[in-house]
């Protein structure tokens, strides 16, 4: 999750014209406003430009936020779910029912209770399924899938054949499916 007071500081550098801060904004945000609009929109490119609109009137705005009214994850919700609406309305297409539910998810993007607590399970039980794993196997899928290194790399960092590490990694996974599955 983003952190609301360093989403709030760079907003106050955006309002004074720094274009980094922008930058910062939009990499710190950009990848859950688009994957909502995306699925809204249905459509990758049509997504992407109204994602565009959204930081063009971030930057054009940014002075009016007032983190006394709302956290910047929600006034950034509310542009998205204003943009996508406008874009909407301009095609003239029909505003579904579960459209229309994923827009206002837009407004307040934060996990409801029940979420966080799906979640704090789904990570407690993988977290006891790595921990069954022996200590070659656990390392090289951390690395592998936390670390985002490629098999050679992995293999480069424990010192072994690749392939070694790629039968290492396969074998994990199917011990760690299983034990989720449990």
């Amino acid at each position: 999750m983003v952190d609301q007071a360093t989403l709030a500081r760079l907003l106050s550098l955006i309002a004074g014209g720094d274009e980094a801060a922008l930058a910062s904004f939009y990499k710190l945000t950009s990848g859950a406003i688009f994957f909502r609009i995306k699925t809204i929109l249905r459509d990758r490119t049509l997504a992407e430009d109204v994602v565009q609109e959204i930081y063009v009137s971030v930057w054009r705005y940014a002075l009016s936020f007032d983190p006394a009214l709302g956290s910047p994850s929600t006034w950034l919700g509310a542009i998205a779910k204003n943009q996508t609406l406008r874009f909407i309305r301009a095609r003239g297409a029909p505003l579904l029912e579960e459209d229309a539910a994923a827009l206002d998810d837009l407004v307040d993007p934060s996990p409801s209770p029940l979420e966080h607590a799906v979640a704090s399970a789904e990570i407690r039980a993988l977290k006891n399924c790595l921990d069954q794993l022996d200590g070659a196997a656990r390392s090289a899928l951390l690395l592998a899938f936390y670390g985002s290194h490629s098999y050679a790399d992995v293999a480069r960092l424990m010192g072994e054949p690749e392939g070694t590490v790629k039968s290492r990694i396969r074998r994990a996974l199917a011990r760690l499916k299983r034990c989720l599955e449990q």
